[in-house]
């Protein structure tokens, strides 16, 4: 069996729409992932967060409801849930 790729989300929208954007994140969606790596593996190697932009502006991470004070040594597995808050 092969290992999922990361999918590409782009979104182009125009100031009148921002809201529209807003509710999407809110309601979240899923993407596939590798599992059992490290959440900073999953969001840095796998969808291209820098890992300073996750250092410096992700303010609270939440896993499965719960917050994340480690995401270096967090470790995801199959059916997570991922929250961000930059």
């Amino acid at each position: 069996m092969s290992e999922p790729c990361p999918s590409t989300i782009s979104f182009i929208i125009d100031k009148e729409n921002v809201s529209i954007f807003s509710l999407i994140l809110q309601q979240g969606f899923k993407v596939n992932a590798r599992v059992g790596c490290s959440l900073k593996s999953m969001l840095c190697d796998q969808f291209g967060v820098a890992p300073g932009y996750l250092s410096d502006r992700i303010q609270t991470i939440f896993l499965d409801g719960k917050p994340v004070d480690d995401p270096e040594s967090t470790i995801i597995i199959d059916g997570s849930t991922i929250a961000l808050s930059a």
